[in-house]
């Protein structure tokens, strides 16, 4: 196997492994604190309750997915340009 098929089949995965982590952000939830469990969407003092899940943690727990689906693509796209120049 040469460098260009390596770097071919390495943006396929690393693309793959970026559309993954984009669906786990898209539906990621975290689950508010106990004492908050199945009490209406509002502002309480132990959290914030959106569509029945924590906002401030489902937030961190998005980012967290989108931080690295952004550095699988940007690795994805390096090894795309890598095989298109050698």
């Amino acid at each position: 196997m040469n460098l260009v098929m390596l770097a071919d089949y390495g943006s396929v995965a690393f693309g793959a492994i970026s559309a993954f982590c984009w669906l786990a952000a898209a539906i990621v939830k975290v689950d508010p604190p106990e004492n908050l469990r199945g009490k209406p969407d509002g502002d309480y003092w132990d959290g914030i309750v959106v569509n029945g899940a924590d906002l401030i943690k489902t937030l961190r727990a998005q980012a967290r997915w989108n931080s690295a689906a952004a550095i699988a693509a940007a690795i994805g796209a390096i090894l795309l340009i890598v095989s298109k120049t050698a």
